[in-house]
């Protein structure tokens, strides 16, 4: 074989290689290399509401302890140290019980030199009395005397006395006038300082008494202890809280509410009252109070910063026998009703900075509508303006 067979052998090798590697490129490599397109599937059409109307009921719902409804923060009027306190926490107490007293040992002392003071001034005026009573009784007697010395002078002498008759008149008329004037001078007789010695010191006794009486703090009602804030032997100021009393024949339910809650309140609203686990009766109540500014209660009666709503139960013997002081329920009160209003699901309006919208559908247009909204409840809110009964919504 010449050198040109063995070339041109050689040439066509390499094009037969170069066919095959093209082919196997097409055929092996595509179904990797580019994979098969997949169809996209239709948008789903999108919910849609119509506007209907029937009625809507607002309700609040808030978390609360069941509490007396009188209960009363009792405290001495004095300042002192507490010597004894009688009670505990939850211990029974009938009215008139003494709870707690003060240390009364300077008190007593006290009360012992207001005693002794007022003892010592009366007795200085009730003798100062005596002896003017009895001063008094002698220049009476000396009076009377001179009365009859008088008299019996004039009848003596008869119609026509003689000169020294006529003297000796004069004189006895005399005499009886001065001993009218000792007994009228008596009449001032006491000094009036020793009475103000005595009204004051009888002050000062009073207070002295109101003291000893104010170092004990008595049960002004048949109730339990629900709190003791202060012990034995502890510093108390006048008017600070000492013990908590409760009277447990009257129950309520109270709850604590915010500003945004209890702008939606009034008092007088319907309510009931749940166990907080949901087991037990439902009870009927009533908004009972609600705080200032919310409430009837004007601002002198209120408490800083309260924010405690009170439900009344329409049934104390059922809330007596469902309920115990402290425990926890559920409050449902309504707010407010509508019969008969144009309602959507809350889920069906939108908002964007403040607008309030929904979009409409009619003969396959959608538009956007503005509406005021009204009460919400049960899942339904009410629409106030911007759309009519029956109309088509577009869930967002």
């Amino acid at each position: 074989m010449t050198s040109r067979n063995v070339f041109f052998l050689l040439v066509l090798s390499l094009v037969a290689l170069v066919a095959c590697d093209a082919a196997g490129g097409r055929l092996g490599r595509y179904p990797t290399d580019e994979p098969t397109p997949i169809p996209t599937a239709p948008a789903a059409a999108k919910a849609t509401y119509t506007v209907a109307r029937g009625d809507i009921t607002a309700r609040l719902s808030l978390a609360g302890r069941v509490s007396p409804i009188v209960e009363e923060s009792l405290s001495f009027t004095i300042d002192g140290q507490i010597g004894e306190l009688q009670v505990e926490q939850f211990t029974f107490v009938a009215a008139g019980d003494v709870l707690a007293t003060l240390d009364t040992t300077q008190l007593d002392a006290a009360l012992l030199a207001a005693q002794a003071e007022h003892d010592i001034a009366a007795a200085r005026l009730t003798a100062r009395a005596a002896e003017v009573e009895r001063a008094r009784r002698r220049a009476e007697l000396q009076r009377d005397m001179a009365q009859l010395d008088y008299d019996f002078a004039v009848a003596q002498a008869g119609a026509a006395p003689s000169a020294a008759e006529q003297h000796a008149i004069d004189r006895l008329r005399l005499a009886l006038e001065l001993a009218q004037i000792d007994v009228a001078e008596l009449d001032q007789a006491i000094d009036p300082a020793l009475q103000a010695e005595v009204d004051a010191a009888a002050l000062r006794l009073a207070q002295a008494e109101a003291d000893r009486a104010a170092a004990q703090i008595v049960a002004p009602f048949d109730g339990v202890v629900l709190n003791v804030q202060k012990g034995a032997g502890r510093g108390v100021v006048a008017g600070e809280t000492v013990l908590v009393l409760a009277d447990l024949n009257e129950l309520q339910a109270s709850a604590g509410a915010r500003d945004s809650e209890l702008e939606q309140l009034a008092e007088d609203l319907p309510a009931t009252v749940t166990a907080a686990d949901g087991r037990g009766p439902a009870l009927p109540g009533v908004v009972a109070h609600l705080p200032y500014p919310y409430g009837s209660g004007g601002a002198e009666e209120s408490v800083e910063g309260d924010k405690t709503i009170h439900v009344a139960f329409d049934d104390q013997d059922a809330a007596r026998a469902a309920f115990e002081l402290g425990d926890r329920i559920a409050i449902d009160i309504v707010t407010a009703t509508r019969e008969g209003a144009l309602w959507l699901p809350p889920s069906a309006v939108r908002e964007f900075s403040g607008r309030r919208f929904v979009v409409v559908e009619s003969d396959g247009v959608q538009q956007r509508v503005d509406v005021v909204l009204g009460i919400a409840g049960d899942g339904r809110v009410e629409i106030v303006e911007g759309l009519t009964e029956g109309q088509v919504v577009v869930a967002p």
